[in-house]
């Protein structure tokens, strides 16, 4: 009796335990998604009429009706009766989990905390991502601080770290964001692995002369709610938890909210919320930014597919006043990307990819003009580990990233402050005639971007003038519009002051490969 009652106790105070680090009494409360039954498959249709089935599309081919899938037991009918040709990659995604829970427990046991170089043979919660951010800026205090943007929903913090050397002027920075979609669990490992080279870069080095002109601002978990959840509860969530069905959000600013790619629909994965900027997390990174007046570039850290993404995303058929200027930088960083393992990152426009509307790379440019791109990491597209990545990988593709993420600040600081593009709310600023400066941002409909007043900040001796970025002029939940041109018009715009900075930064045009 009195060893049964000891047990029954100890279970108890250990599942109030659970409740405590999880942060979460309803999502300790369930039992975790297990997935067994459920299949990965490639289907040989196109991405929207895959969603029509109800499946959840991972990743698919830009310009290729060949999608990747998870497909539930209860949709096997449907997908069957679609007519679609399809070949199972993964059986039972649930034995997948199961090996990468089995793997976790085992890197788990290997940490010491801290800065033990273990910390990246494995993925880790929300804790000891926070713990080791800590821990990074106590071990260099001299170029790290602790960044702190906001909280999410429950409660839990949205942290990042500023790396750069000490300096009495105030550096230009770039923002590095990750983890927005939860189980994109590579994003976080590879940020964290990336802002360790950066803290730790000898003196002399490459990285260290360019942390001299630019601060890095790291921020690996957007979403920590839904990054809790995923390992709690469903390893395979993607939003963040709202109401239960969650908001999904990249779906979630305010340029061309409510548009192509994003859903009204509470229980999509791609559901934008119910205005832009509904949900605290993209509250917080929007107040951020608005806050950090140096602000030059934009990267936000998604997985999977190895693209180099770059606006407009939230439609087919337009590009950017700046579209040349995105383009070269996309192959830049991309071409970085492959230079420590080979792995082929391809550039491309992000609508091409898949549209997606109310996105915050378009934003970051279409408010702030910011130098402003995503990518998508390992795997590749077509590789059946998916979100699944296994833990090899976090440190190679860590690398990558950080190739990628020196691209962008050496970009940014070369070029400075850019201009808002173009989302349909606000006045157009005046025409310039100076070829040699930012493009003013004009649309179609001859409206300007917003925030944007009409004057741009121009470089000076140490490379930004304050005010790059500005407020936003406008009310972020207007949404709509867009800064663009239908592709094929005006080839030649804008391309003038790109070349003379191509020339100044050399560009990294070394394998171009014929992804034209």
């Amino acid at each position: 009796m009195s060893r049964r009652g000891t047990g029954c106790s100890g279970w108890v105070v250990g599942w109030l335990m659970g409740l405590v680090l999880a942060g979460s009494s309803t999502a300790a409360m369930a039992a975790p998604v297990e997935h067994h039954g459920e299949i990965l498959v490639r289907v040989h249709a196109w991405p929207h009429e895959v969603e029509a089935l109800g499946l959840d599309v991972w990743t698919h081919r830009a310009k290729v009706p060949r999608v990747v899938a998870r497909v539930v037991p209860s949709l096997r009918a449907a997908l069957e009766a679609s007519g679609y040709a399809y070949e199972v990659i993964e059986p039972d995604l649930g034995s997948r989990l199961s090996e990468e829970r089995m793997r976790r427990l085992a890197v788990a046991s290997a940490y010491g905390g801290g800065l033990d170089p273990a910390y990246h043979d494995g993925y880790h919660e929300l804790p000891e991502v926070l713990a080791w951010l800590d821990a990074l800026a106590t071990a260099e205090p001299a170029r790290v601080s602790i960044v702190e943007l906001g909280v999410s929903l429950e409660g839990r913090p949205i942290r990042g770290v500023r790396i750069t050397n000490p300096s009495r002027a105030v550096h230009p920075s770039i923002l590095v964001l990750g983890g927005q979609h939860a189980r994109e669990w590579i994003s976080p490992a590879a940020i964290t692995f990336a802002a360790e080279q950066l803290a730790t870069a000898a003196e002399g080095s490459a990285i260290d002369l360019l942390l001299d002109e630019v601060a890095v601002v790291m921020v690996p978990v957007a979403n920590p709610d839904g990054y809790v959840f995923t390992w709690t509860d469903d390893r395979l969530w993607r939003k963040n938890r709202r109401d239960e069905h969650g908001v999904d959000l990249n779906r979630n600013w305010s340029v061309a909210w409510g548009g192509e790619g994003s859903s009204d629909d509470p229980e999509d994965g791609n559901f934008r919320g119910e205005a832009p900027f509904s949900e605290p997390e993209t509250v917080a990174v929007r107040d951020f930014v608005a806050t950090e007046i140096r602000l030059l570039g934009f990267l936000d850290v998604h997985s999977y597919g190895q693209l180099v993404l770059w606006p407009w995303g939230f439609a087919e058929g337009v590009v950017a006043d700046d579209d040349a200027r995105f383009e070269d930088l996309a192959v830049g960083i991309a071409d970085s990307m492959m230079d420590p393992y080979d792995r082929f990152y391809e550039p491309m426009q992000s609508s091409d990819f898949y549209p997606a509307a109310g996105n915050s790379v378009d934003w970051a440019y279409g408010v702030h003009g910011l130098h402003a791109l995503g990518v998508e990491l390992r795997p590749g597209g077509d590789e059946e580990a998916g979100f699944m990545l296994s833990e090899a990988h976090i440190v190679p593709t860590g690398e990558e990233l950080l190739a990628g993420i020196l691209v962008l600040a050496e970009t940014s600081i070369e070029l400075g402050p850019g201009s808002p593009g173009d989302d349909g709310n606000a006045e157009p600023p005046p025409p310039s005639d100076d070829t040699t400066g930012t493009t003013t941002g004009e649309g179609l409909d001859g409206t300007g971007g917003e925030g944007s007043s009409g004057a741009v900040a121009s470089s000076s001796d140490d490379g930004v003038e304050p005010g790059g970025t500005g407020g936003e002029a406008v009310d972020e939940g207007t949404g709509g519009g867009c800064g663009c041109r239908s592709k094929g018009e005006g080839e030649g715009e804008g391309r003038a002051w790109w070349a003379v900075a191509a020339v100044s930064l050399g560009l990294r045009r070394r394998r171009r490969r014929g992804r034209r």
